[in-house]
């Protein structure tokens, strides 16, 4: 089945916590969640083993949309870049000053958007990974029996 037909067989397209085509479930949600860890002043590295609040931060949109988090985490980076790039004093960028920074960096529609769109994807893969190994095994069941029967016509003289 082509990926524009698998779409045309999806029971509910609109749905990405299950994808079931033909009565048969390829994909199935718990949740999906995302992790900011943010790079503290006077660090080396971002420490990914570390889930202070001041360093770390959480969101989910599935199976409920908890955001605020991620966005807040997500606007203080920006502050921080405007705040580095500032210092640099480059001529030219004064007018950087003047940025405001956007009330919302993550917009969740933006978001449940690509999950529906990756759920599919990925639904597909399994599905045209599974029908290539069906394939494969007809295949071999196939020339296993046009071997025997090769066998037996031969067996026979």
């Amino acid at each position: 089945m082509s990926c524009l037909q698998w779409e045309c067989h999806h029971e509910n397209p609109q749905e990405y916590a299950e994808v079931v085509i033909d009565g048969h479930m390829w994909l199935s949600l718990a949740s999906v969640k995302f992790h900011v860890w943010i790079h503290k002043n006077g660090a080396l590295k971002i420490d990914v083993d570390s889930l202070d609040r001041d360093g770390y931060t959480f969101g989910m949109i599935y199976s409920t949309i908890e955001l605020d988090a991620m966005d807040s985490a997500l606007q203080h980076g920006l502050q921080l870049t405007k705040a580095t790039i500032l210092k640099l004093n480059i001529p030219g960028i004064g007018h950087l000053e003047d940025w405001l920074l956007p009330t919302h960096v993550v917009k969740p529609v933006h978001y449940a958007d690509a999950l529906t769109n990756g759920v599919q994807t990925m639904a597909y893969n399994h599905y045209h990974v599974w029908r290539k190994e069906q394939d494969k095994l007809h295949h071999v069941s196939h020339h296993s029996t046009l071997w025997s029967g090769a066998s037996s016509e031969v067996g026979s003289f």
